[in-house]
């Protein structure tokens, strides 16, 4: 009986080890088709970046018009028939007071420096490691605002590109990414910022891919893509 039971027990650790290691086979096997690869997780974050574009793009024209209605009194749909509505004194101070403001913005803003100085994200792209001031930015944007709430003859487009680069650069800072993929999905905001302002997410894209990282491989040009899309 003593011979039966060692022989059964050790049948029974054959077994059990047997399927333990095909469990551990199964796991190895889930492991390594289940773990994204590097463009899968550049995507991923793309389309992070392109919807967050979207959403700042929809803030910054939101603040735009209550700056604008704050400083006019008007709630017309746009610059031009608002300022019909004003008197003439209305026409010089409302523009007056406007670039007043954004300047002492910007120039406050400016001298508000912290570990990284650079705000253009072509900059940070083609000549640093994909780093953005987010306090520069932030200024240059707040300035911006007041600009064209106020009737400056400034495109829109500018902040736009400015502020969803930044969200992809504090992003990447915050997971920090490695430096080209750093670079990469910054310029995914800066794609994002233009699709946003023109609705024309292709172009945006392509102008980045050809501008800004001068290259297009689609290992580019497929999260430019996908970035500029899901912020349109």
């Amino acid at each position: 009986m003593r011979r039966g039971d060692n022989v059964g027990a050790v049948t029974q650790g054959k077994t059990a080890e047997s399927q333990a290691f095909r469990k551990l086979k199964y796991w190895v096997w889930f492991q390594e088709h289940a773990r994204p690869t590097d463009l899968q997780i550049t995507l991923f974050w793309a389309g992070v970046i392109g919807f967050s574009g979207g959403l700042s793009s929809i803030a910054f024209r939101a603040a735009t018009a209550e700056v604008h209605k704050l400083l006019t009194g008007s709630s017309a749909p746009g610059l031009v028939e608002t300022f019909e509505t004003l008197p003439p004194w209305g026409r010089l101070v409302v523009p007056a007071a406007g670039g007043l403001v954004a300047g002492l913005i910007l120039y406050f803003g400016t001298r508000w420096r912290g570990r990284v100085t650079t705000s253009d994200y072509m900059e940070a792209v083609v000549l640093g490691d994909g780093k953005i001031s987010a306090r520069r930015t932030l200024a240059k944007s707040v300035s911006a605002l007041f600009s064209i709430a106020s009737g400056g003859s400034i495109g829109r487009e500018g902040p736009l590109v400015q502020l969803a680069s930044v969200i992809a650069s504090s992003l990447g800072r915050l997971q920090k990414w490695s430096t080209p993929r750093l670079r990469l999905l910054v310029g995914c905001g800066a794609a994002a910022g233009i699709a946003s302002a023109y609705n024309a997410p292709i172009a945006g894209a392509i102008l980045v891919a050809e501008f800004v990282l001068v290259s297009m491989p689609m290992e580019r040009l497929g999260p430019l893509i996908f970035s500029a899309v899901i912020a349109t």
